[in-house]
């Protein structure tokens, strides 16, 4: 090197780029929202469901006591039953679409993407 020539360093903690997705950093910030609110609607599915199923119970609850015969609570109690495993049935899938969700929202769809990679 010369008296007049500058040395150019690099950089020492460059951040890489990955096409059309940009940096790493900026990955990992909307991996980390996608998951924030994924565990928030999460959350807010099971509150709301809950909330719900005390308000059936409690209303079966009424119900059984209004009853004087025997086969009326049975009815009552297979309503409640039919009822609270239909709530849970579809309570279960909305979980598991929220959870697919949870599990999509992480660094491996971007970093698929970046890569040109297509499932098929």
């Amino acid at each position: 090197m010369t008296k007049h020539e500058v040395k150019q360093e690099r950089p020492r903690f460059a951040i890489p780029m990955l096409p059309e997705i940009g940096t790493i950093p900026t990955m990992l910030t909307k991996s980390a929202e996608a998951y924030q609110q994924a565990i928030m609607d999460w959350q807010k599915e099971i509150s709301t469901f809950v909330a719900d199923r005390i308000q059936q119970d409690t209303e079966a609850l009424q119900a059984l006591a209004e009853e004087h015969t025997f086969p009326a609570l049975l009815k009552v109690q297979q309503d409640w039953f039919s009822a609270a495993m239909q709530d849970y049935t579809r309570e279960g899938q909305k979980l598991m679409q929220i959870a697919g969700r949870l599990a999509g929202a992480g660094l491996m769809p971007q970093m698929r993407k970046a890569v040109g990679h297509t499932d098929a």
